[in-house]
């Protein structure tokens, strides 16, 4: 079943590369991208969104880890969709009960909302920032703090303000001001409180998929390439840069692998793994890893990866947009820190030799 639903990801995505690669606008300043047609129709068919789910959930029982190499494979191939997005804001609503959705989904831990009883229901108040695909999103999943204790709430897409980030994807503010139903307001799941997190997950995959294109991309050039009479990559300086370039990809996939097997010991009710941890390690080092990586490819391929024309950028704006989404490496590096300085002295070694850390070592 694994190899199956990978072999049909693998030719979906595929299939719209060169779309996704054409939306791209030249500059950073255009707005954001649409989705290439027909690509959230396939990917829906195909039961991707409902990826993370157990078969009593309304899913398939992937394995987690197998669920989440979707995403990495969407971004490995620079195709631009909602698919995280939409599998976490499945995965929340089966966890507090509720029935997945159809059409695109969302989440964000940024928001400004209120959520109070009304007479038919929920009155929904306020904003919610930086909201992934929020324009195009049928469902946004959001934690709110009410007078009636910690809340999940689903909400439609409210009035867009819209924004995006550096590789044209939306992430907009929404605005409410409505009734919501009584059943789409439940008491929140522990899952609910790690919303951030969640975030940060999906965004260690993309950059563990987008790095590995870019490895590829830039080997393929420096074998290609030539000056002096033989190939770039022949030259010891690029040599070593690429094996920087190799080293810093291998180091982002195993914490990215890392963090999922954590989040699937966790799903499955592993109370000893800290998948928190995990994650936050792996979006800390990914994020490193796509700073340095960028450098090089840009380095190494030169003048015309800079051009639009060709595909570099595709990847290297990604990686610019994901390190800083959903904290970033100084954010993740002072909540690791205070994370291990809170189990104290004793606690040190234990946190620290755990398998999920020791296996991406």
């Amino acid at each position: 079943m694994d190899r199956m639903i990978a072999d049909s990801a693998e030719r979906l995505f595929s299939a719209y590369r060169e779309q996704s690669f054409a939306a791209l606008p030249a500059h950073a300043g255009a707005d954001a991208a649409p989705l290439p047609s027909g690509l959230w129709a396939e990917i829906e068919e195909a039961g991707f969104p409902l990826a993370l789910l157990s078969e009593d959930e309304g899913g398939f029982g992937l394995p987690v880890e197998s669920a989440l190499a979707l995403v990495r494979m969407a971004a490995e191939h620079a195709v631009a969709a909602p698919l995280g997005e939409t599998m976490i804001a499945n995965l929340l609503l089966a966890r507090a009960g509720l029935d997945p959705v159809e059409g695109i989904a969302s989440f964000t831990a940024d928001h400004a909302l209120t959520l109070t009883p009304a007479a038919s229901g929920w009155q929904a108040t306020g904003r919610l920032h930086a909201v992934p695909y929020g324009r195009m999103a049928q469902t946004i999943v959001v934690r709110v703090e009410t007078a009636e204790g910690v809340k999940m709430a689903a909400l439609p897409s409210g009035t867009a303000l819209p924004a995006h980030n550096l590789v044209a994807e939306p992430q907009d503010t929404l605005v409410y001001d409505l009734t919501l139903p009584a059943d789409a307001v439940t008491d929140a799941p522990a899952l609910c409180e790690e919303m951030l997190l969640l975030g940060a997950l999906l965004r260690a995959q993309g950059m563990a998929g987008a790095l590995s294109a870019l490895l590829g991309l830039t080997v393929d050039y420096a074998n290609e390439r030539k000056q002096f009479g033989r190939p770039i990559g022949k030259f010891q300086a690029i040599q070593q840069e690429l094996a920087v370039l190799a080293g810093e990809t291998a180091a982002a996939g195993a914490a990215a692998e890392m963090a999922a097997r954590a989040f699937a010991d966790a799903l499955a009710g592993d109370t000893e793994a800290d998948w928190r941890l995990a994650v936050a390690a792996a979006k800390l080092r990914a994020g490193e890893a796509a700073g340095k990586s960028a450098a090089i490819a840009h380095q190494v391929i030169a003048a015309i990866g800079f051009s639009h024309e060709y595909p570099l950028h595709a990847l290297t704006r990604r990686l610019w947009a994901w390190r800083d989404e959903c904290g970033s490496e100084a954010h993740w590096a002072r909540w690791i820190g205070e994370t291990s300085c809170a189990r104290g002295a004793e606690g040190f070694w234990p946190l620290l030799t755990q398998p999920e850390i020791r296996g991406a070592a």
